[in-house]
């Protein structure tokens, strides 16, 4: 998050968040085979040539909810139960959750808004889905787009478009390659690119 905080000669203060918030990456791959570094080189090359620099990506470290990371069924495929409100733009209300499903802190979920624009959440605190299979769960960042009931909301492998920084790419081959790569979250829809 980018924001900007200023104070008056009584000590009250104002916050306001400037710009939308925006994942980050920060990929480093090292000690790569010829082979494997030569199919890497040639992804990220397409990409910034054929695809204006943009890609769909998710953190595989948070590739499902915590509690069921190892489980070998695929994560249940919720909706939301209701329009994201707007105030506060943190809360998701999930509906089709297995009762007694469990969502911890850290975990991650992909939400399409109505505009076909990808983003992905933060879970912010542990909830527990109800006997109906439902749970409101608080997330960051805040929901920036207008999002309809129904929805799905994925949370296994939930993607976010990403832009490749500029000047970030850099390859090595020695002994052993090493690839690296920046690249920031952007809210658009892939279609429109």
């Amino acid at each position: 998050n980018v924001g900007e905080f200023s104070a008056s000669d009584d000590g009250a203060g104002v916050e306001a968040e400037l710009v939308d918030p925006r994942w980050t990456l920060s990929v480093r791959v090292s000690g790569l085979d010829y082979d494997d570094y030569m199919v890497l080189k040639g992804w990220v090359q397409r990409v910034r040539t054929l695809h204006a620099g943009r890609f769909l990506g998710f953190d595989p470290r948070t590739r499902r909810p915590r509690a069921y990371d190892q489980a070998t069924v695929t994560p249940p495929a919720p909706t939301l139960s209701a329009a994201l409100p707007q105030d506060p733009p943190r809360l998701v209300p999930l509906a089709g959750l297995v009762a007694g499903y469990k969502l911890s802190a850290g975990d991650r979920l992909g939400i399409v808004a109505t505009s076909g624009v990808r983003t992905v959440h933060e879970v912010v605190a542990d909830v527990t889905a109800d006997g109906g299979g439902a749970a409101t769960v608080s997330v960051i960042p805040r929901i920036l787009l207008a999002t309809a009931s129904g929805v799905s909301v994925s949370l296994d492998r939930p993607l976010q478009l990403f832009h490749l920084r500029p000047g970030s790419f850099e390859h090595v081959l020695s002994i052993h390659g090493e690839i690296a790569f920046k690249a920031v979250s952007i809210n658009r829809v892939l279609a429109e690119l």
